[in-house]
């Protein structure tokens, strides 16, 4: 990741956007390096989730969880396992 934020940093395409933030946003530049790190974050989230059947099977339980939470269905067969 270090490597990819440095030629990203170097890059043209990355020189030419603005440093001062746009209309109460980010700067475009702090948009791209965040944009880099949650492709990396999202990387290594995927690989620890093959990695490690039960966090898996924990995320999609607590994922279940919040759907029903949000339409007002009863949870509670969710959380006897």
């Amino acid at each position: 990741m270090k490597q990819a934020v440095r030629d990203l940093m170097r890059s043209a395409a990355y020189n030419r956007l603005s440093e001062q933030p746009f209309e109460g946003d980010e700067s475009p530049r702090v948009g791209e390096i965040r944009k880099l790190i949650r492709k990396y974050r999202n990387a290594a989230y995927s690989t620890t989730l093959r990695e490690f059947p039960e966090v898996d099977r924990q995320d999609r339980r607590n994922t279940q969880i919040d759907i029903y939470r949000k339409s007002g269905r009863d949870i509670q067969g969710l959380l006897e396992y």
